[in-house]
């Protein structure tokens, strides 16, 4: 698997305004947590192997914590 490079920001960083859809086709962005302490993206591929060596716990924490911070649109 090839290496590719990131780039780390420092923690505390703001997150730049984002609009982005959500698995439930709704657009979302960071002005839809005002309360939040941390919000979670995660740009990940189904075809990725590490991506499914964890998809079910990932799932999982989804499924856990969406009734508690699910949006009302």
């Amino acid at each position: 698997m090839p290496l590719t490079p990131s780039a780390s920001i420092a923690p505390g960083t703001k997150a730049p305004p984002f609009n982005l859809p959500n698995p439930h086709g709704h657009r979302i962005g960071l002005h839809d947590f005002p309360e939040a302490r941390a919000v979670l993206i995660a740009f990940i591929s189904n075809r990725c192997p590490y991506v499914q060596a964890i998809r079910e716990a990932f799932a999982a924490l989804a499924q856990d914590y969406e009734p508690r911070y699910a949006l009302s649109a």
